[in-house]
């Protein structure tokens, strides 16, 4: 086995590589284990190209972690673009929100564009996350936490119980190829 530190466009990421000989028939798996930024897309969406950059063109591969985005077409995601948009957009309202409030709609709005899962699904990696939230850990309403997989890599995912330390509860993976 190997383990790489990747640099995201500011962010590091770990990348390990598992050697086709040391599992019975199988060729190398790639596995990175990433937090992505959490305040603006457009670094998201960076850091993504760097990482499909980093991807070995034919190795089963499996990204890992924190990706600060939701799909699309979830409830949170159309309920998040649809609220938060029209409060960034409507002026007469937003000039009576507090600064804080509009940076979090702000985060949020960009959030649930879906946009930096895009860049992973036109690289061939799909996404296996259950709809299981994982933020905030003490009452979960988000799924930032997610797993994408190559076609040839099976995988199942769950969520796991609040433990102190961490705003996020983690998710267990495992990965057969």
């Amino acid at each position: 086995m190997e383990m790489a530190g990747v640099n995201l466009d500011g962010r590091n990421a770990m990348k390990l590589t598992i050697p086709e000989n040391s599992r019975k028939n199988a060729a190398k798996l790639e596995i990175f284990g990433v937090h992505l930024d959490d305040r603006h897309e457009h670094r998201r969406v960076k850091q993504a190209y760097s990482l499909v950059s980093e991807m070995q063109d034919s190795a089963p591969t499996a990204i890992i972690g924190d990706l600060n985005t939701l799909a699309r077409n979830t409830l949170p995601a159309r309920v998040i673009g649809t609220t938060f948009g029209k409060l960034q957009n409507a002026d007469h309202i937003s000039r009576r929100v507090p600064d804080r409030l509009r940076a979090i709609a702000s985060k949020l709005g960009d959030m649930a564009s879906g946009v930096t899962l895009d860049v992973f699904e036109q690289a061939g990696l799909h996404d296996i996350s259950t709809g299981n939230a994982t933020f905030p850990s003490r009452l979960p309403l988000l799924e930032l936490d997610r797993c994408l997989v190559s076609p040839s890599v099976h995988a199942s995912i769950q969520s796991q119980p609040h433990r102190a330390g961490s705003d996020h509860r983690a998710i267990k993976v495992v990965l057969e190829s």
